[in-house]
């Protein structure tokens, strides 16, 4: 019997590589960390987010180079690569640091305020990853109409099963993603596993549409 299997509607990472990366990491463990009060650090045990209700890229120019950079990256992105080309270009709705030390994990979920999300890894080493969760991984509201495929890889090389996809970062690395794109990870064993997310939204929407963005 002669089958085909197409993936039409596959859900995107991107990845691209940042070489000036230093300057944000210095200037998070120089000011940032010793600056933020209490109302602009929220802690989840051992990973911290710093200035996760505004845009860091806006309060600090010492960081706008990097934040003009990302909107950039991130306008090609939705424009150019998902073919979103009548809405205007990216601009951060907000951005914040995160550090995690060994142990620590984000839980799944996704994010709001936004069409495309990303984080660039300003600390990373071999052990540093990231898990997306498939969009229809949830199982049925009744359990009875939930079956759970095998963990095992496909002989045939598909992965239509994977509940979980994992992916290994470097210091420099950006991913870029759909915001409804679950994401996370559990056990960091990166000792000061320091990151800084955004979320992006064009400044006009099917051209029809005014967007205001934190800028």
């Amino acid at each position: 019997m002669e089958w085909q299997a197409a993936t039409f509607f596959e859900s995107p990472v991107f990845k691209f590589q940042f070489a000036n990366t230093q300057d944000a990491k210095d200037f998070f463990f120089e000011k940032i960390r010793h600056e933020v009060n209490d109302t602009e650090r929220y802690e989840q045990g051992e990973l911290s987010h710093y200035h996760s209700r505004s845009n860091v890229f806006n309060t600090y120019p010492e960081l706008k180079a990097l934040g003009d950079q990302l909107e950039r990256a991130g306008t090609f992105v939705y424009q150019q690569l998902l073919n979103y080309q009548d809405s205007g270009p990216l601009k951060m709705t907000n951005a914040w640091y995160n550090l995690c030390e060994v142990g620590g994990t984000q839980p799944m979920h996704n994010h709001v305020n936004c069409l495309l999300c990303g984080t660039i890894y300003l600390h990373a080493d071999p052990n540093t990853k990231i898990q997306f969760e498939h969009p229809q991984a949830n199982p049925a509201s009744h359990a009875e109409l939930y079956d759970r495929p095998s963990d095992q890889p496909n002989q045939f090389g598909l992965k239509f099963h994977q509940r979980i996809a994992q992916i290994g970062l470097k210091t420099g690395d950006c991913l870029f993603w759909p915001a409804h794109l679950k994401h996370g990870y559990s056990k960091n064993q990166t000792p000061g596993r320091l990151t800084l997310s955004f979320n992006l939204m064009p400044e006009t929407l099917n051209v029809d549409y005014q967007v205001r963005a934190n800028h």
